[in-house]
């Protein structure tokens, strides 16, 4: 019979605000900058910009943050979908918030901070 505690979906997760942190999610550098260096190689074909420059930006964020890396014993996934860490999404979201001028040590940045607890 296989434990219930290995699989992703039965991790509980705090409540927001709670001021509790998220031990099982990794803010690993070295894992977001190799997602950032792929999210860079790849030609993500990004839309026309249809809207403003700063509803582009949250998606970018919310990608990044929502989207983040996973430890497991057999590897890192993605928190969110579940998929190889890095997932497209968040691979879309890096490549788009590198277009408008981010830089590596910000994203990180915003992933500890929402991590800790901070709003969006």
């Amino acid at each position: 019979m296989v434990e219930q505690a290995c699989r992703p979906d039965s991790v509980r997760r705090p409540e927001h605000g709670s001021g509790v942190t998220m031990p099982y999610l990794t803010t690993d550098a070295d894992l977001i900058s190799r997602a950032w260096e792929q999210a860079a190689a790849k030609d993500f074909p990004l839309a026309e910009p249809v809207l403003e420059l700063e509803q582009q930006l949250d998606y970018g964020r919310r990608a990044v943050v929502v989207h983040v890396p996973q430890s497991w014993p057999h590897g890192h996934f993605c928190h969110n979908c579940g998929h190889r860490y890095p997932c497209r999404i968040v691979l879309w979201g890096m490549r788009l918030l590198q277009a408008r001028g981010w830089d590596l040590p910000s994203v990180i940045d915003l992933i500890e901070a929402i991590q800790a607890g901070e709003r969006l």
